[in-house]
């Protein structure tokens, strides 16, 4: 497009849009001109672009693409996609710094039909849990008439940050559609935190009956691995260690295990079996070689540290407290 055809695709779409306010005003306002472009209106890809495109065109010229396709709504599709996508930044950022009343405010001015909207329903439903108004976001995510995974997450982890593990519980089971990944990493993850420990038995039932690549999910393995810890005699969690899928998080979260209940030199022992042990399986080698502090330990914590290349000062600093 040459700069006479954007000029005047920017005139049509101010005239078309001009009986509503702020900040459709200020959208069209810094739309850069590189990115005004012209589709079908029935096509619409374009409209899957999260980016803040403007996509209009005259229907009343024959020769334009947009002739008898509706532009109006092209138009107003497109404006859309856009302010969906700059509410949601701005609830998000309410709740990144904590400002809450802010984002109280946005909800308020909210048109009823944004609400149908996923991505602001959840956040909404994020930006209540973490202001501790459990209530509405309840209410958001209960009058809602298509729960997504999402929005299930979402309120999982809030009932976890207020403290009310039993109806995350409750929720968990009446989930409408399947879990995924993130879901059994949430569960698992408040479960750990919770003081009942009737919960444990609660999520052996949940993970037998889990399909065996979300058991190997490295996340949620190692939040199943931590609740087994935390609840569990040491024999029961080494038992499932050994039938486990092995990586470095895994092994991390074994020697911390170790190393919580005294055992330093199974947490040493554990490291040798590493091929490739990364900075944080090193640096908690190193605690647990300080925790023993005799000669022989001492001895084969300066062999180690002979072996790293440019240690962080995180790792040096683990290394001193020997």
């Amino acid at each position: 497009m040459n700069d006479n055809e954007i000029d005047a695709v920017l005139a049509e779409v101010r005239e078309r849009t001009k009986v509503l306010s702020e900040p459709i005003r200020t959208l069209i306002n810094e739309t850069l001109r590189s990115s005004v472009a012209i589709f079908k209106a029935k096509d619409i890809v374009p409209f899957r672009n999260h980016g803040s495109v403007i996509f209009i065109g005259d229907a009343q010229r024959a020769r334009s693409p947009f002739a008898g396709n509706g532009a109006n709504m092209a138009i107003m599709d497109g404006l859309s996609v856009s302010l969906v996508r700059l509410l949601d930044q701005a609830l998000r950022a309410c709740i990144h710094l904590n400002d809450f009343q802010r984002g109280k405010a946005i909800h308020q001015e909210l048109p009823p039909n944004f609400l149908n909207n996923e991505y602001i329903r959840t956040t909404l439903i994020r930006l209540y849990m973490k202001c501790n108004d459990v209530d509405k976001a309840r209410e958001l995510f209960s009058t809602s008439s298509k729960k997504s995974i999402l929005m299930y997450n979402t309120m999982i982890e809030g009932f976890g940050k207020n403290n009310r593990e039993k109806e995350a519980l409750k929720l968990f089971e009446k989930m409408s559609v399947a879990p995924n990944v993130f879901t059994y990493t949430l569960l698992f993850q408040l479960c750990t935190q919770s003081s009942d420990h009737n919960v444990l038995q609660f999520c052996k039932t949940i993970w037998k009956k889990m399909s065996i690549d979300n058991q190997k999910n490295p996340y949620v393995s190692f939040a199943f691995l931590n609740l087994i810890i935390k609840h569990e005699q040491i024999s029961n969690w080494e038992k499932f260690f050994s039938q486990m899928e092995k990586n470095n998080i895994i092994y991390t979260v074994m020697m911390k295990g170790y190393l919580s209940n005294g055992m330093a030199q199974k947490a040493i022992d554990l490291f040798f079996h590493l091929d490739k042990p990364d900075e944080i399986v090193t640096g908690i080698f190193f605690n647990a070689c300080a925790q023993l502090n005799d000669k022989t330990t001492l001895d084969l914590a300066e062999k180690v540290f002979s072996r790293l290349r440019s240690p962080s000062d995180r790792l040096l600093q683990s290394i001193f407290t020997i």
